[in-house]
């Protein structure tokens, strides 16, 4: 390890257990809680919650990711307004702000090829979750399918293609997730 590589602090923060769990199980990865609860909290509150921990452990490089839920503005408008803020407060930091619309679970069951093997059930081709409550679509497309965010969830993080899930979610494309996971090529900037 050079010296300019043992001086980079990576920090990622998520908002809820699936992603912290997935996250570990699937790369080894230890995320923090951002501490918001649900589409309540604004780009100012998450905002503020990072710049503490940022300021208290000078990391160089922050993943974030949180639900977009039923927030009026869009992944994109989200991901833009709090990448702006975080680079104008720490200019020298590495930045990749990941928001799913509506969830986490709308990007994990989008790889339909592989969330119908987990669950053993064929789903329609016509099967769309971007933008809508991952959960209530699976039961739509999936009746019989049982999930559980901490175990179901955990387990289809690693095994998911995040090359397929960019190609049928804008908001994977947005947040260029393929570029994190699984690879993380993005700490290597």
């Amino acid at each position: 390890m050079t010296n300019c590589e043992s001086k980079k602090k990576y920090a990622f923060f998520v908002e809820g257990e699936t992603e912290v769990l997935g996250l570990k199980k699937a790369f080894g990865i230890k995320a923090r809680k951002i501490g918001i609860y649900g589409h309540t909290s604004t780009v100012d509150h998450i905002f503020k919650k990072l710049k503490a921990a940022i300021q208290l452990n000078e990391y160089t490089h922050v993943f974030v990711m949180f639900d977009r839920e039923s927030r009026t503005e869009t992944s994109k408008e989200l991901k833009h307004e709090l990448e702006a803020k975080l680079i104008k407060e720490f200019p020298n930091l590495t930045v990749n702000v990941a928001i799913p619309d509506f969830d986490i679970e709308s990007w994990l069951f989008s790889d339909t090829e592989i969330t119908e093997k987990y669950f053993g059930q064929k789903m329609s081709k016509k099967a769309k979750f971007e933008g809508r409550n991952g959960c209530k679509s699976l039961k739509e497309y999936m009746p019989k399918a049982d999930y559980d965010k901490t175990t179901d969830g955990v387990t289809l993080f690693s095994k998911v293609r995040w090359s397929k899930i960019c190609s049928n979610s804008p908001s994977a494309r947005i947040s260029n997730i393929e570029k994190s996971f699984p690879d993380c090529g993005w700490l290597a900037t």
